[in-house]
């Protein structure tokens, strides 16, 4: 019987489509922009892969590796601590830190760490935009390893035929052609090249300040399911036997100003004040446990670096990128007190103070003191501030239109 046109056309098609995914596949399989199967691996292509902070890529990074300490937090610490630091005495390390992570989504890096690579170690830092009750799991979580209901099948597909994956397997080969070689290493650093912050640094302050107001601090509430979370990071390290360092991370004097400007000061005392009572009543339940946590924000030091003025474009700041991120210079410093220090700071050393009950109500003094004093000294900058939140609030125009802090657009 002879076979109908219709029948050879969809045949042929069939073929055609099924030829076209094997290509689209076998494409994103050997480019891998993601780090997902590292079937070829050329040393040049590598260091082009640009998206390797994605959830996606990170949670390969643990995968692929086998490491005694990891670093969870957001870009603050993706940006500033060097997992290749010599703080850590020779240990291998992966920085996992995440843009924009929530302490719920940390929780279940945590989980996923210790279930396929049994970490000795580990250094969470946690912010207090993550513990906003409005925060919950970034898109490309769902998609990622670390979200335990991950369907495999599904995730390989998206790997492999996926649009977006396909766009970044093309982009990965122009940034290869052209030499451009990605800020990220491959164990989940942003090791950013130094150099002047577009407009100068007091712009990239008005840019922080402005995306923070306009997009993690509005109808901000501390939310019971993140701080359950955190107890489920102390509850796993603390069973497992795992060291944990926990640290609030040395954002600038005049992001604490922003905190205070959006009303939410108390709230921010409160934070501090929740973490301590869940790391004591962990300690209590263990005295063994190696957990501690460390506060590095205050109004002394590093954190009160002064910013150049408006237009200044040729004066570089020594610490920081803006009021939220800071530089890995002072990232060094961070690891260096939490690595190398005895358990107990002495006076003459207030950078990094060991939180727990019984010091908690004295180190707020000591902040608030020393912030009364710097907001006396530096009305201009206390003013500065206001007037960039009050722009912020009262703006139309989105918050994502500031750009993203830590960012050069």
């Amino acid at each position: 019987m002879r076979t109908s046109p219709f029948r050879i056309y969809l045949r042929n098609f069939t073929v055609f489509l099924a030829c076209f995914a094997l290509a689209i596949a076998g494409f994103n399989l050997l480019v891998d922009p993601l780090g997902v199967y590292r079937v070829l691996r050329i040393a040049g292509l590598e260091a082009c892969k640009y998206k390797t902070e994605s959830r996606i890529a990170k949670a390969e990074i643990l995968r692929h590796g086998r490491f005694d300490a990891v670093i969870f937090g957001s870009s603050r610490a993706e940006f500033a601590l060097d997992p290749r630091s010599g703080a850590w005495g020779g240990m291998r390390v992966a920085n996992c830190a995440i843009r924009g992570a929530s302490a719920i989504e940390i929780a279940d890096m945590v989980d996923y760490a210790v279930r396929i690579g049994r970490p000795s170690q580990l250094l969470i830092c946690v912010d207090f935009y993550m513990f906003n009750e409005r925060f919950g799991y970034a898109d490309d979580y769902a998609m990622s390893r670390f979200n335990p209901a991950v369907s495999l099948p599904e995730y390989h597909l998206n790997n492999l035929l996926s649009l977006g994956v396909t766009t970044y397997s093309c982009k990965t080969l122009d940034r290869w052609r052209k030499g451009k070689i990605s800020e990220y290493d491959e164990l989940g650093f942003y090791d950013r090249v130094p150099g002047m912050v577009k407009g100068g640094f007091r712009a990239g302050f008005r840019r922080s300040i402005t995306y923070f107001t306009g997009s993690m601090y509005p109808q901000y509430k501390l939310g019971r399911g993140h701080f359950e979370a955190f107890e489920r990071i102390l509850r796993t390290c603390r069973e497992k036997g795992i060291r944990l360092d926990v640290a609030i991370l040395p954002i600038h004097a005049m992001h604490l100003e922003c905190i205070a400007a959006n009303g939410l000061w108390q709230q921010f005392g409160l934070w501090k004040l929740e973490l301590t009572r869940i790391m004591g009543d962990q300690a209590r339940r263990d005295p063994g446990w190696q957990g501690r946590l460390w506060d590095f924000t205050g109004y002394a030091g590093y954190t009160v670096e002064p910013v150049p003025p408006d237009g200044d474009k040729s004066t570089w700041m020594n610490w920081y990128w803006d009021s939220s991120h800071f530089r890995k210079e002072l990232g060094e410093l961070v690891l260096r007190r939490i690595l190398k220090t005895a358990d107990r700071p002495g006076e003459d050393d207030p950078f990094g103070v060991l939180l727990d009950p019984s010091n908690v109500s004295a180190h707020f003094y000591r902040i608030n003191r020393d912030g009364q004093r710097w907001i006396m000294s530096h009305p201009e900058e206390v003013e500065f501030v206001r007037g960039v939140v009050r722009q912020a609030v009262f703006s139309e125009l989105p918050a994502d239109e500031a750009g993203e802090p830590g960012q050069n657009p």
